[in-house]
């Protein structure tokens, strides 16, 4: 018995062995297709009960608030943002943004529709590898259902990233092993169509042609050792001509606009990128690929969680690799090619971008816990399941063929194949449902729909007449860091009136103005900041103002509550360092909030020449937070 039918017998239980290519694609073409399909529908279901759990944070705040300011030009698609190139992306937020803003529900179907297609994809990508064979369902299951993609789709921000790589990477694959198979140009530009895809929404995808060098030298290129990396490029110059004129295009367009943006590629401590390495590969990556990591750690106020695998669940997890490799290269001829693609795009696509962007002091070991990182990686995954063990389409003498035997032991060896990959997939099934439950139970998203539902409420009943400022939103949908997005003025304005809107953004003079609470309920403004009263009474002004001793020291916007007495209505100017405003005192007794841009020590109040005097019974100068 040959080792090609021990092996034929291992992933197959010998269904199909010794039956030609075309028989079996006669056979088994609808049955395959019909069986992908459950598995496509189940696992878009199983994605379902943890992305319609997640919710908007941080980038996603940003991304919404620039597609409802911006029109639909280059000057918004072109934006790099954080080092990511995505005008793709940007054009489904900028659609989102005016049918439906920060509606999840429609985010989760765009999310599962286009998990759907990468599953389609995936399974695409199996058969035009390895023909109808029911053992290629498995890498697609495996693709399915694994929580490697979890927390990547369940954020919008990365989703936008992820999901349309998942599709662009495996159709990319098909088309040009088509190509390979059949020499029709069409094919090669398809499959550099996907790869132009791809590169719209996620700079990784510029990884695809180098996925499709190895897939061609290691199975489609018959000369050994060094010679086969001339050969495959001496063989199919022609693709590589076009990979590579559309790589140096994209990196033109991208070297150029990331030139507006700010920061770099910098180098981090050789230890740093290390343990980062060492946790996301070893802990992170090869947990979840196999259905881990069962447990999982809550960040940003349980908002997302991070891999937290038990030991005992990453020397599990080690082990099987282990054994995957062990026997898939010592059955499988070239195995170790697909071994060598899969640790190759987990140390570019994971491991590289992280260190020279974000790496360093307290984030190295929660980077290494981030799913999100190798999210990418579960296609590559599929493939280099069926590279390393499936014969090719058509295919000769795939196996090796160490010695022989006979019937009573090949059917031995059939019997025991079936055993230990019904075992394996019920494992992996178990632990993949373990993990989709116990993140849907630490993630709680409760309190960033809520406000949001209660803001939306809120500033859609206001008053046409009402003065709505700005606020920060809270802490757990959005950092400070992201600055003016991070402010309900930019993220909240979809729903917000136009007179709000320019409320929010100018802060304008006014006696009463309103805040959102930490609710998202609209609430009287007080200043929380350096207050001047007089010692007694009020400070009265001459023709020349008055100067007030406050501390506004950050060079930021302020908000100011000027408490007055005036004889008559009249104009006076405040200025705070070099920025001044023009505020209209009624008058009596009153009081008049507005927003004060610069920074300084003191504050000078003045009056148009000629006019009344007037006096200053308070000033205060901070931040506006609910009464």
């Amino acid at each position: 018995m040959s080792s090609q039918d021990v092996t034929e017998a291992m992933v197959e239980g010998g269904a199909e062995g010794g039956v030609e290519e075309g028989e079996r694609a006669g056979r088994g073409r609808y049955p395959g297709l019909v069986l992908g399909g459950v598995l496509i529908v189940a696992g878009v279901v199983a994605k379902w009960l943890v992305v319609r759990e997640g919710f908007f944070r941080e980038d996603d705040f940003e991304f919404m608030g620039r597609a409802f300011a911006s029109g639909f030009d280059l000057g918004y698609l072109g934006r790099v943002h954080w080092g990511q190139f995505m005008p793709g992306g940007f054009a489904v937020v900028w659609g989102v943004a005016r049918v439906a803003p920060y509606d999840w529900g429609v985010v989760t179907g765009v999310v599962l529709a286009g998990y759907a297609a990468a599953g389609c994809a995936v399974l695409r990508m199996v058969r035009v590898l390895a023909g109808t064979r029911p053992a290629g369902l498995v890498p697609v299951a495996v693709f399915l259902f694994t929580p490697l993609t979890l927390p990547a789709m369940s954020w919008w921000a990365a989703a936008l990233n992820t999901v349309p790589l998942l599709v662009a990477l495996p159709m990319a694959v098909a088309a040009h092993v088509r190509f390979l198979r059949t020499g029709t140009r069409a094919r090669l530009w398809e499959a550099a169509g996907w790869v132009l895809f791809g590169m719209l929404f996620f700079v990784k995808a510029a990884l695809i042609p180098v996925v499709l060098f190895v897939v061609t030298a290691g199975y489609f290129t018959k000369r050994r050792g060094w010679a086969v990396l001339w050969a495959t490029l001496r063989d199919h110059r022609a693709a590589w001509a076009v990979h590579g004129g559309l790589l140096a295009a994209y990196a033109a367009v991208y070297v150029t606009l990331s030139r507006a943006s700010a920061g770099g590629p910098r180098l981090p401590a050789a230890g740093d990128v290390v343990t980062f390495a060492l946790g996301l590969v070893t802990r992170t990556f090869t947990t979840t690929a196999l259905g881990g990591p069962g447990e999982w750690f809550p960040i940003a106020a349980r908002t997302a969680a991070v891999a937290a695998p038990s030991d005992a669940a990453v020397a599990g997890a080690g082990a099987v690799f282990l054994l995957l490799v062990v026997v898939s290269v010592a059955v499988r001829r070239r195995a170790a090619w697909s071994w060598g693609l899969l640790a190759g795009y987990l140390v570019l696509a994971g491991v590289v971008p992280v260190a020279l962007g974000r790496l360093g002091g307290w984030y190295v070991e929660l980077a290494g816990a981030e799913t999100r990182y190798v999210a990418d990686a579960a296609p590559v995954l599929a493939l280099c399941l069926t590279l390393a063990f499936l014969p090719l389409a058509g295919e000769r003498d795939a196996y090796r063929r160490p010695f022989a035997c006979g019937d009573r032991l090949r059917r031995g060896w059939s019997r025991c194949a079936r055993g230990l990959t019904a075992a394996g997939v019920a494992g992996f099934a178990v632990a993949a449902a373990w993990s989709t439950a116990e993140l849907v139970r630490v993630v709680d998203t409760t309190p960033g729909r809520a406000y949001l539902a209660e803001a939306e409420r809120s500033l859609r009943d206001a008053s046409p007449d009402a003065d709505v400022f700005d606020r920060e939103l809270p802490g757990y949908l959005v950092r400070p860091l992201f600055e003016e997005y991070a402010r309900a003025s930019r993220a909240l304005a979809p729903f917000a009136r136009p007179v709000h809107r320019v409320t929010m953004r100018d802060e304008p003079p006014s006696p009463a103005p309103l805040v959102l609470d930490d609710r998202g309920r609209l609430r009287p403004l007080r200043i929380s900041g350096d207050t001047y009263r007089p010692g007694k009474g009020c400070l009265s002004t001459g023709a020349g103002g008055a100067t007030v001793p406050v501390e506004a020291h950050e060079d930021r916007r302020h908000l100011v509550r000027l408490e007055y007495i005036s004889g008559t209505a009249q104009p006076v100017t405040v200025r705070l360092g070099s920025a001044q405003v023009s505020v209209t005192l009624e008058q009596g007794l009153h009081g008049v909030t507005f927003g004060l841009p610069g920074h300084g020590g003191t504050v000078r109040v003045t009056g148009d020449r000629g006019a009344a005097s007037f006096q200053i019974c308070a000033l205060v100068v901070g931040l506006g937070v609910p009464a």
